[in-house]
């Protein structure tokens, strides 16, 4: 029933309907066409007849074992909604993973397994090679694993030698140094908001101690508001585990090194570098000196105090306010005897009025209510002759009662309110508000 316009010949036909019961052979065909001759066609009943008869085979249930193409959907979507969203996990997760983690990762088990000390001392090279390429595209997080990684398998890998152990324990040491370390730090100021905080902290977390004095140098020169904050909380908690590195750079030629030390000190309140701290109460440059002062009065311990209590002879003015604003804020009593010295010093007058100010309010909060006939004296005189000071130092003594406070001292002030003096009245005015 084949005609030359069918695409198929009987023989696809036969394969494609999987016939459970129909076997057959072909001849090959004669070279010449013509000799082909073709069979009677059948009659219309007897066609009929055959095609129900096929059909009847193909609505068979097909044998166990065959498969049935028609189940299978052969379009893009032909997985279930649970299978297609499997595979796409699967591929995310893939293109998730870390590549350079993995090669690091795979660098440091060679080196743990492989017990060949010149397989291991290869892997070390490939892996400084590896470090200064991390380093140069900025990839902080995959340095910070490094780093952290080669420790543990230093001290993990068996039958390790000592050259071969420290050969990779080195590689954090390579870049605590300052040379490396610096350029590091600049890459970090360039890299900015786009350097990720979390990598930031794990890479500062991997520095050796000694890095402090070279991050301390650079801490104040970076730009970006957020690299900074990080880069002093990583020197906050260096500090905090290796005080002794503090103490170290107190002894730098740097000034940027020495004026950091000295922060930190002052915010972490290191104690155990207080001599070191002391010992820069005659440096020649008189920032350092104020921030000695506020250094020391971090401390706060009752050494620290006398060598603050020392430089209220500072040459310098402003050195000498900070050291009164620091003694009074810690409420040493020690400092008393010299603030009262001051006060009823020959040369007070001499001074200029924020030094006066200061050395007045510092007495009235460290001498209290023992100092209220002393002030008294000095705002509205005693005795018969009554001694009138100028305006400005009356105006400091009323000043430091206000710091007294006390009945005792609002008497004294409510007798000087109507001083001629302006200077006076305002001092006075205020210093009432503060005595409640």
């Amino acid at each position: 029933m084949l005609t030359d316009d069918d695409v198929d010949d009987l023989v696809t036909i036969l394969w494609n309907e999987d016939f459970e019961f129909i076997s057959y052979e072909l001849d090959q065909a004669l070279s010449e066409p013509s000799a082909i001759t073709r069979p009677e066609p059948l009659a219309v009943a007897a066609a009929a007849e055959v095609r129900e008869h096929v059909h009847e085979d193909v609505r068979k249930p097909r044998p166990e074992g065959i498969v049935d193409l028609e189940a299978f959907d052969s379009t893009l979507y032909f997985l279930d909604k649970i299978e297609i969203e499997n595979l796409k996990a699967d591929i995310h997760r893939e293109y998730e993973q870390d590549l350079a983690e993995n090669v690091l990762s795979m660098l440091l088990d060679v080196f743990e397994l492989q017990e060949d000390a010149k397989t291991r001392m290869e892997v070390v090279a490939t892996l400084e090679e590896v470090l200064l390429y991390l380093l140069s595209t900025g990839d902080f997080r995959s340095v910070a694993f490094l780093l952290k990684e080669a420790h543990i398998a230093a001290g993990r890998a068996k039958a390790v030698g000592a050259k071969e152990r420290r050969a990779l324990e080195n590689l954090a040491a390579q870049i605590s140094r300052p040379e490396a370390l610096s350029q590091l730090l600049h890459a970090l100021d360039g890299a900015g908001a786009n350097a990720e905080a979390a990598d930031l902290v794990l890479l500062f977390n991997q520095l050796r101690p000694e890095a402090l004095g070279t991050m301390l140098k650079w801490v104040e020169r970076v730009q970006d508001d957020g690299t900074r904050s990080l880069f002093r909380a990583a020197l906050d908690e260096m500090a905090g585990a290796h005080p002794s590195q503090v103490g170290k750079a107190l002894t730098s030629k740097e000034r940027a090194v020495i004026m950091g030390a000295l922060e930190l000190v002052a915010r972490l309140r290191l104690t155990e570098v207080g001599d070191d701290v002391a010992s820069l109460a005659r440096h020649p440059d008189i920032g350092v000196r104020a921030s000695v002062v506020r250094a020391l009065a971090g401390i706060s311990t009752p050494k620290s105090m006398r060598a603050m209590l020392a430089m209220l002879e500072d040459t310098d003015p402003d050195v000498r306010i900070a050291a009164m604003h620091g003694l009074s804020s810690r409420r040493y009593a020690g400092a008393l005897p010299m603030l009262q010295k001051l006060v009823f010093a020959k040369d007070l007058e001499e001074k200029d009025l924020s030094e006066k100010r200061a050395i007045f309010e510092a007495y009235g909060v460290l001498g209290g209510a023992e100092c209220v006939d002393s002030l008294s004296s000095l705002l509205i005189g005693k005795g018969f002759t009554r001694r009138r000071f100028p305006a400005d130092i009356r105006a400091c003594a009323a000043m430091a009662l206000g710091k007294v406070g006390g009945r005792e001292a609002r008497v004294v002030l409510n007798k000087a309110a109507s001083d001629k003096d302006p200077l006076v009245r305002t001092a006075v005015s205020g210093a009432l508000q503060d005595s409640g």
